[in-house]
């Protein structure tokens, strides 16, 4: 039962990606149609606009990761929250890089088999990840790194969608959703919301 509610957690996020794929491009095609008078107020605006090229962001968020012996019934979900601090540098408004760095607010316990387990206490998390942004759409990212731990240190590869709304004077709010793997043994996903400034 409990694998079949991941299966669904993980059909579930898929079809978040693919909505916020979707809705960006439907979006933009409404406004193709726009009068020629509001596509001159626009392309004035977005000279107005000047593009920054650094983002600095303040994250909050949950991983979820499975978690018990997979061999039996004993299987759960880890519910990990998170804080985390994003320095992103966009070569263009298409390409750029981010140091993606999170902090597990909590210590718990890893089966890795039926014998030995690893205690993790309050895991800080930093990812150098490459960055590939949609004309008026989401921003896809993929990158590696380390999760620094007191008992035992982890390699970890992430790899994430997010969608930048802008709240105005280059402010913004920005959904994300991702997936994460440690060591290449276990992974799990996560959900955050960062709130950015550019510069």
């Amino acid at each position: 039962m409990i694998l079949c509610n991941i299966r669904f957690l993980q059909s579930t996020c898929f079809i978040i990606m693919f909505l916020l794929i979707l809705i960006p491009q439907s979006w933009g095609q409404e406004h193709e149609h726009e009068s020629d008078q509001d596509q001159e107020k626009e392309h004035a605006d977005q000279e107005i606009h000047e593009f920054k090229n650094w983002r600095i962001g303040i994250g909050f968020g949950q991983s979820y990761l499975p978690a018990g012996d997979h061999t039996t019934d004993k299987v759960a979900i880890l519910v990990i929250p998170t804080i985390g601090l994003d320095i992103q540098y966009w070569f263009n408004p298409k390409f750029g890089i981010a140091l993606k760095n999170e902090l597990e607010i909590i210590s718990y316990v890893i089966d890795v088999d039926q014998e030995n387990e690893i205690e993790r206490e309050y895991p800080l998390i930093t990812v150098l990840v490459a960055m590939y942004k949609l004309k008026k759409g989401p921003s896809f990212y993929l990158g590696a790194g380390i999760e620094y731990e007191q008992n035992k240190n982890f390699y970890i590869a992430k790899a994430g969608i997010e969608y930048e709304l802008e709240l105005g004077n280059h402010w913004d709010v920005t959904p994300e959703f991702y997936y994460f793997n440690k060591d290449g043994d276990f992974g799990g996903i996560g959900v955050a919301v960062t709130f950015g400034k550019r510069f």
